[in-house]
């Protein structure tokens, strides 16, 4: 269901917001309550988990969501353009359409093509996903299990996505040039931080490397999706982020699988790891390159076709 979510969220948020400053705010205070939660919801469960079981916390775990459904049925958004709009029909549900047309509004756009790669590039990383239970599991288990180990790896992944948009977006500001430069860091926090990941000593170095890493996939997750919003018309907005989260789940899917074979394989973490850090230089290299020259001196027309 993160796929129906994450779209609507990311679409709808400009109409609740004013102007491009409250927008800036909006996306790093959503980024930082989903680090903020990930990071103390993982540390809880954790340790809730030694004290009252898995099947426990599941429990615990689904109440939350509906807390979170009732918060978010509460929201009044406007958005103009479904003024005239048919109410939707449970058909919809399974029509792709409208990701179709996502994706041949994006690539009318060298920009939004861009941007949407530099997402990919965020699930191009998706190892991760495989490779924190198993540093947990074989590198550091505390007192011989997993679970402890495993969530305190898992609460540094939130700490840094929490520290990511704090630090990064108060010297982004309104720069549009740091906003280029801040995706190029956060690939290279990322390079750095789980190239350190594989020669961690200790847990606290393991920590230490993780939270290095996510803050820099942080940056890149808030200021990818703030030019985003801003470099797509409102009608077209929803469409726009289902086609640009479907490149980035493909993506995902494709890294966790091979992470998982690779382990399977008798590859060990450490090895994997220094992989994932290696590969980050890949997304680094490409937005370097051909993405960044795109914007330079491009400011009257937002909007520069890549194809007819």
């Amino acid at each position: 269901m993160w796929a129906f979510f994450e779209p609507g969220r990311s679409a709808m948020l400009p109409n609740l917001v004013r102007g491009e400053a409250e927008l800036r705010t909006a996306n790093t205070l959503s980024a930082v309550t989903w680090s903020f939660n990930l990071a103390v919801g993982s540390a809880l469960g954790g340790l809730l988990a030694v004290a009252i079981g898995r099947d426990a916390v599941l429990a615990i775990n689904s109440l939350s969501f509906l807390v979170s459904a009732w918060l978010l049925w509460r929201i009044r958004c406007v958005e103009p353009h479904l003024a005239n709009a048919p109410p939707m029909r449970a058909a919809d549900l399974f029509d792709f359409h409208p990701i179709m047309e996502g994706f041949r509004y994006i690539w009318r756009d060298a920009k939004l093509v861009a941007l949407m790669f530099a997402k990919a590039g965020i699930g191009l990383l998706g190892a991760h996903h495989v490779l924190l239970p198993l540093f947990g599991e074989r590198i550091f288990p505390i007192s011989g299990t997993a679970v402890l180990s495993m969530s305190l790896l898992m609460a540094a992944r939130g700490m840094g996505a929490l520290l990511g948009p704090f630090a990064g977006m108060r010297w982004v500001g309104e720069n549009t040039h740091r906003r280029r430069l801040a995706i190029l860091a956060g690939f290279l926090a990322s390079a750095i931080g789980y190239t350190a990941l594989a020669a961690a000593p200790n847990l606290y170095a393991a920590m230490a490397s993780i939270i290095i890493a996510h803050a820099g996939m942080s940056i890149i997750w808030v200021v990818q999706t703030l030019m985003m919003q801003l470099q797509t018309e409102d009608r077209f907005r929803g469409r726009v982020f289902s086609a640009d989260f479907a490149a980035l789940v493909l993506m995902l899917a494709i890294s966790t699988h091979v992470g998982g074979l690779a382990s399977d394989a008798g590859i060990g973490p450490r090895a994997i790891a220094l992989f994932v850090g290696a590969l980050s230089l890949l997304p680094a290299a490409i937005w370097l390159v051909f993405a960044m020259p795109l914007w330079r001196g491009d400011h009257a027309n937002p909007r520069k076709p890549l194809a007819g």
